[in-house]
């Protein structure tokens, strides 16, 4: 089953009769998505959240399916939470919506809490904002990202608002967010952190991590990526079980494809050999890559955007044809200089994508040639003991 099926089965339950589980973290990951600016009242007005079931009687409960693409099964999503017990109770607050295309921000994230001391401190991944992809782009390359240093603000700063022992997490974008506002907030709000759910989320380069925060949260991070992963498997340091998913390649990345097995994730042994592939190439690459270079990247990539008029993803599925017409013109009109240098850079990760799958490949060959070799020994000492 899917999280939605999940929630219709296992929604009989509150967190006391049965407690909070890894399914249930994603669930709320998911629930961030939605559009709730227009509902959830933001930490500055000091007052009581809105309770989930609620949200369907407020006259701008329509906003929240604003994201087209997902209107539907988001609204299936919604409504199997609102009919449920375990979430139709839980309450919403402290909501935060930040896009600003001066700073390259997209930052989300809210407080979801009941009534019996449950609480838990969750991070959007990245929306459909080309700002936010943006972004993720420029986290690849350095740390602190601005979503990364509000993060750590909001994080110290809603500690301040309830009592008690909370979790924090997120999807993709989100999950980063929530192990890396942990590994930077103050000792005493990181002290009172159950665990810190990172759902394919993409990790850190080794050298730009606060070592000493990361150990000190390191037990308490729960991670997961899905079979055919990429994202997740991105700058990792954090340890991970891979879960099974019902579809294939990058929609893997989605929430909604995950399998559930009762209150778990049905795990799988291994990541999936080209996911990996893939994440190894893509690891050397960045590593190999100057700052100065990644900016370069980065800025002329979302500059061809931004010369098109393309501010949100959607822009594709509305019109297609249009918006790749008016990108390529953007693009035909980059200096020859960063076209150069751009093509330079996609032609070292190509090479290093084909120098790891040729590693790959000797490494294959050496171990069928060990594995020819044992099951010669083999033969040979069954047919001596034969001759014996």
């Amino acid at each position: 089953m899917n999280i939605i099926e999940y929630v219709a089965k296992n929604g009989i339950y509150d967190f006391s009769e049965r407690a909070f589980c890894e399914v249930d973290s994603l669930v709320i990951s998911q629930l961030s998505y939605l559009k709730l600016d227009r509902i959830v009242a933001c930490p500055e007005e000091r007052r009581a959240g809105i309770v989930l079931s609620s949200i369907r009687d407020n006259e701008k409960y329509d906003s929240i399916y604003r994201d087209e693409r997902y209107r539907e099964i988001n609204t299936l999503f919604f409504e199997a939470l609102s009919n449920s017990k375990r979430f139709g109770s839980l309450i919403l607050n402290n909501f935060v919506d930040v896009i600003d295309t001066t700073i390259d921000v997209q930052f989300c994230a809210m407080t979801v809490e009941d009534r019996k001391g449950f609480k838990y401190v969750v991070f959007r991944g990245t929306d459909d904002s080309v700002v936010g992809w943006k972004e993720d782009l420029n986290m690849t390359f350095k740390t602190p990202v601005p979503a990364q240093r509000y993060s750590v603000e909001y994080l110290n700063k809603v500690a301040e608002l309830f009592e008690g022992d909370f979790y924090v997490g997120g999807h993709s974008k989100g999950g980063n967010l929530a192990v890396y506002s942990s590994m930077y907030c103050r000792r005493e709000v990181a002290d009172r952190i159950i665990n810190i759910y990172s759902h394919d989320g993409p990790g850190f380069r080794m050298e730009l991590l606060n070592k000493e925060g990361f150990e000190r949260i390191g037990g308490k991070i729960k991670k997961y990526v899905p079979k055919a992963a990429v994202v997740g498997l991105f700058g990792n340091v954090e340890k991970f079980e891979v879960v099974d998913c019902e579809k294939h390649g990058v929609k893997q990345h989605n929430p909604y494809n995950w399998i559930v097995e009762d209150f778990s994730f049905k795990k799988t042994e291994h990541i999936g050999k080209y996911s990996a592939l893939k994440a190894d190439a893509i690891s050397i690459w960045a590593s190999s890559m100057t700052e100065e270079n990644w900016a370069l990247l980065s800025d002329q990539i979302f500059g061809v955007f931004e010369e098109a008029g393309v501010d949100n993803l959607n822009d594709f599925n509305d019109d297609f044809r249009g918006t790749i017409a008016r990108v390529r013109t953007a693009a035909d009109n980059m200096d020859d200089d960063a076209k150069e240098k751009i093509k330079d850079m996609l032609s070292m990760f190509v090479d290093t994508a084909t120098s790891v799958a040729k590693e790959d490949a000797k490494e294959n060959v050496i171990l069928a040639e060990q594995n020819l070799k044992k099951v010669k020994f083999r033969k040979d000492r069954a047919s001596k003991k034969e001759n014996i």
